[in-house]
């Protein structure tokens, strides 16, 4: 059986013997053939002021899976978790994602708020990321990012009509386990 993709290492051992032109050239043209590495490289080269516009960009495709300007609402799972995904590589180590989740989550529930229902699988995908978002300010050593994203998420918590699949519930739970919580003095538990 014949390996067509090349490892890591193996990679790197070609690539040593090009010359610098062909690693331009072929820097180039993977650029071309996929969006996804383009928008890598241009953070690579032009560094992180260029990400909130990609993240406007990555909004209105999210956006579009549930609004979008033509037909109905696709929902589909796998281009979202591509967005956010994609998000994570481009923009390791900084908050580009987590303002992506929680994008997301407030389109996901804006939509069942109007609606009054989503997919299963997307409800299921919705509540997780948002359950994620609470894990993910959890892990912070400072409130910094949770006074940054309070306000959204309470929204997203106490969005009303949101009960169909246990969503509410489920928002409910995730919220109430962030350990912000009783540091925030705007907190008010019985407001829930």
């Amino acid at each position: 059986m014949s390996k067509t993709v090349l490892t890591i290492t193996e990679l790197k051992q070609k690539l040593t013997e090009l010359s610098q032109e062909e690693l331009l050239g072929l820097l180039v043209e993977t650029a071309k053939s996929n969006k996804d590495a383009q928008a890598f490289v241009s953070v690579k080269l032009q560094g992180e002021q260029i990400l909130p516009e990609l993240v406007e960009e990555y909004k209105a495709k999210i956006r579009n899976e549930f609004d979008p300007p033509k037909g109905l609402p696709k929902m589909r799972i796998a281009i979202i978790k591509k967005i956010i995904s994609d998000m994570s590589k481009i923009a390791k180590g900084s908050v580009w994602t987590l303002e992506l989740m929680v994008y997301f989550a407030e389109t996901a529930v804006q939509s069942i708020h109007e609606d009054g229902d989503i997919y299963e699988n997307m409800g299921d995908y919705f509540t997780d990321t948002y359950d994620k978002i609470i894990q993910m300010l959890n892990k912070e050593k400072k409130m910094n990012l949770y006074d940054k994203y309070k306000d959204r998420l309470k929204a997203i918590m106490e969005t009303k009509n949101c009960d169909c699949w246990g969503i509410h519930d489920s928002l409910q739970g995730s919220y109430l386990d962030l350990k912000w919580l009783e540091d925030d003095e705007d907190w008010n538990e019985e407001e829930i």
